[in-house]
């Protein structure tokens, strides 16, 4: 495999956890925080924590391969 391939596959996946942080995963967790509001049901309070916590390991694992495409390291 090149190093063109395996920087455009590094790039693909980045832009796919982007897309699924914000577009699944937060979206849902504020459905499933409103509906533990509005029933108190403690599995919807644990899936929208669990969502939340996805959200958060998917944009922070973007934000270090921002961060490292924006101070030049290639790994």
């Amino acid at each position: 495999m090149s190093f063109a391939m395996i920087s455009a596959l590094k790039s693909l996946t980045a832009i796919g956890m982007l897309l699924i942080a914000t577009c699944i995963c937060i979206p849902n967790a504020i459905k499933f925080w409103v509906l533990w509001q509005d029933t108190k049901n403690q599995r919807n309070l644990s899936v929208a924590i669990n969502y939340a916590l996805g959200a958060f390991f998917l944009l922070s694992a973007d934000f270090l391969v921002f961060m490292k495409a924006i101070g030049g390291c290639v790994v």
